[in-house]
């Protein structure tokens, strides 16, 4: 029996049909290759588009015919699988198997399988893409266009390359230190870790500046009033220095050689001033007691002396206005004040 002529109407479509389905298993490989071929040019930021288009073709080539041979290729078992799903109930199948039979049933049995193919129209036959084949095809394709674009993107400088985003990577997850340093000029020391290495973003351990015997702390050069500090959220190399003045001294020459003065009688030097209120202002040992700052009132540049007995008479008359609502006591207390003043 020619299993050729059996099936020579529907050959053709078959063969058709199985060209078809090793061409699209063939694409699998071929998108595979070309998806890897776009990702090691991505790398390299080289323009990958016509490199990949001609791995994907080579591939789709060499495994198409290898597909085709391998699994697809028409024979008369395969056809008359694939054509009694038509409806023929395994005719075409017993057919074959006992091909080789001369008995009658065989006989009958074949003629009755010819007569049903010929029933069938080879318009009929329609091409079945399995589930498996659909999902392989997505899932290459897929990848294959958003590697291919990555590679295009990054060939025109509009995106890193692989190799760029790798190496950022890198430099992230390494730790990063920064130096933070507390000086100070002359007249103070740092109080506290005044070198420190820590990690950046992160806070520094606290210091205070501290003045030296007769200096006194003015300021950190950036500005910071407060003698101590603790920086936080470091994230660069910094340099705080702490700015120390000498403390200026009070008076001048004359009260050197005045406390080196005896003194006979203090007791005495201090009725004398009583009785005569104006020899402080007079007397030429006392004339830099006037201008002292603190013995200026009111607007700071009025001796204390030329207003004392105009604010003791206000006194008076305000006591003599108010006199009822005191007691004795207090009464007593105010007129003490007043001449000891």
């Amino acid at each position: 029996m020619n299993r050729k002529q059996n099936f020579e109407k529907h050959y053709s479509r078959l063969r058709l049909e199985a060209w078809l389905l090793s061409i699209l298993w063939g694409l699998v490989p071929g998108l595979g290759c070309g998806a890897l071929t776009a990702l090691v040019l991505w790398f390299t930021k080289l323009d990958g588009l016509l490199l990949s288009l001609i791995a994907t073709a080579a591939v789709t080539l060499i495994a198409t015919p290898v597909y085709y041979a391998a699994r697809f290729r028409p024979d008369a078992v395969k056809n008359a699988r694939r054509l009694d799903r038509l409806g023929l109930e395994e005719r075409l199948v017993t057919m074959v198997e006992f091909e080789k039979d001369d008995s009658v049933m065989a006989r009958l049995q074949r003629e009755d399988a010819k007569a049903q193919l010929e029933k069938i129209k080879p318009s009929s036959m329609k091409m079945r893409i399995t589930r498996s084949l659909t999902l392989h095809l997505l899932i290459t394709a897929i990848v294959y266009a958003l590697l291919l674009t990555l590679t295009i993107l990054s060939a025109s400088g509009i995106i890193p390359g692989g190799d760029e985003l790798i190496e950022n990577a890198v430099e992230e997850a390494q730790e990063v230190y920064v130096s933070v340093t507390y000086e100070v000029e002359d007249g103070g020391y740092i109080e506290g870790e005044a070198d420190q290495l820590i990690l950046l973003g992160t806070d520094a351990e606290p210091v205070v500046a501290v003045a030296e015997e007769g200096y006194v702390f003015v300021e950190w050069e950036d500005g910071r009033s407060r003698p101590d500090r603790a920086d936080t959220k470091v994230t660069e190399d910094v340099v705080y220095i702490a700015i120390f003045e000498p403390i200026a001294e009070d008076g001048d020459g004359d009260d050197g050689d005045s406390s080196d003065k005896p003194m006979d009688n203090p007791q005495e030097n201090e009725n004398a001033n009583q009785s005569n209120p104006d020899q402080e202002s007079d007397s030429p040992s006392s004339a830099g007691g006037k201008y002292e700052e603190a013995n200026q009132i009111i607007d700071g540049e009025t001796y204390y002396r030329e207003v004392l007995e105009m604010y003791k008479e206000l006194l008076r008359q305000r006591l003599e206005a108010e006199g009822d609502t005191l007691t004795e006591e207090e009464r007593a207390i105010i007129e003490a004040y007043l001449g000891i003043v």
